[in-house]
């Protein structure tokens, strides 16, 4: 890479790819790192090659620790759930939907946002889980028109910035809980289980 390129590789949609490229490869791997308290480096020259640094703390795991969502059978903190996830594609919307079904709860799948609106019509879901970039429909917007016609309803939004919005706090209205791509199951179901667990106290405080 040039000097120029390196210093911005890691900007979102900055890509040397044309359309080929979507410019989120290297920034969602920088803030996965990041979310884990270690960082990435890159030195490169042209016509010789990059290297890629990538340092991670090490962290030493206690017994005696208190048990977190994420080290229990997270499976059975929450009752199954009727899920709806919608992501614009299809390979990842089809591993969304393996991914909340292994958790042990039912799930369906939308590929856009006017599908997830017609669905949520037609069925009762007690979640949505959707991509924040999509074509058309937003998730922004679909939170918003999801959250309007179906107060009840509990929202997740996965996005590849969801890094940035932890870190600042932020939450688009109408969501309840916000995951950096990519999920994996325990994250998927630590999430659902969480939001519903919210709705439930308050529903119920006492």
């Amino acid at each position: 890479m040039s000097e120029d390129v390196r210093e911005r590789c890691l900007e979102p949609f900055f890509t040397t790819h044309g359309e080929r490229g979507s410019g989120l490869g290297l920034p969602m791997v920088s803030g996965i790192i990041q979310q884990h308290g270690g960082e990435l480096k890159i030195r490169s020259a042209e016509g010789l090659g990059t290297a890629i640094e990538i340092r991670l703390p090490c962290r030493v795991v206690r017994d005696d620790r208190p048990p977190t969502l994420s080290t229990v059978d997270i499976a059975t903190a929450a009752t199954a759930l009727n899920v709806l996830v919608v992501d614009d594609e299809r390979l990842v919307r089809d591993s969304l939907r393996d991914l909340v079904r292994d958790a042990g709860h039912r799930c369906e799948a939308a590929e856009s946002g006017a599908d997830a609106l017609r669905d949520l019509d037609e069925q009762t879901f007690d979640v949505l889980v959707t991509d924040r970039g999509m074509p058309g429909m937003t998730g922004d917007q679909l939170a918003a028109a999801a959250r309007a016609a179906h107060p009840a309803l509990r929202i997740v939004m996965l996005t590849g910035y969801g890094v940035l919005m932890d870190a600042d706090d932020e939450c688009p209205p109408g969501v309840d809980a916000v995951l950096a791509k990519p999920v994996d199951g325990t994250q998927i179901a630590a999430a659902l289980a969480r939001v519903v667990s919210r709705a439930a106290l308050v529903n119920d405080p006492s």
